[in-house]
């Protein structure tokens, strides 16, 4: 159906419910899938990060990225997350962030030498689990 709020149709399968449709989880992180995609500057991110503690700039250019990234996870995730306690929408938070983090894509990414598709596919299965258990947990 053109013109649908609905996500589009999907196989079963880690990323999708049992009706074939994608989780809650899948859909928000690909509203925004630029923001879990650091191939363009993950590199560059992961020597910052190594120099926040001694140097300066390091520290004010990655604090403003963690805080960035904080809260684009509380906006792609707002849905999974917004009527949770103050105690578990902080847990789910901290848990997408990490799910969502630079040094998991440097695991997939570099480590492992996946391709990007892997890569990013893998971070929003990763992000799915927490916020469909987060979803089982609230029900």
């Amino acid at each position: 159906m053109t013109g649908s709020s609905r996500p589009p149709a999907c196989a079963p399968s880690p990323r999708c419910s049992p009706t074939g449709r994608p989780t809650r989880a899948i859909a928000a992180a690909r509203s925004r899938p630029s923001s879990i995609n650091y191939e363009d500057r993950g590199d560059a991110v992961l020597l910052l990060l190594g120099q926040e503690a001694w140097e300066p700039f390091a520290a004010r250019v990655t604090s403003t990225g963690k805080r960035l990234h904080r809260e684009w996870v509380q906006a792609a995730f707002a849905d999974v997350v917004g009527s949770l306690s103050d105690t578990s929408h902080t847990e789910t938070i901290d848990l997408l962030v990490a799910a969502t983090d630079v040094s998991v894509w440097k695991i997939w990414r570099r480590d492992q030498g996946r391709s990007r598709d892997e890569t990013i596919e893998r971070m929003l299965r990763l992000a799915a689990s927490v916020a469909d258990k987060t979803g089982r947990d609230a029900s």
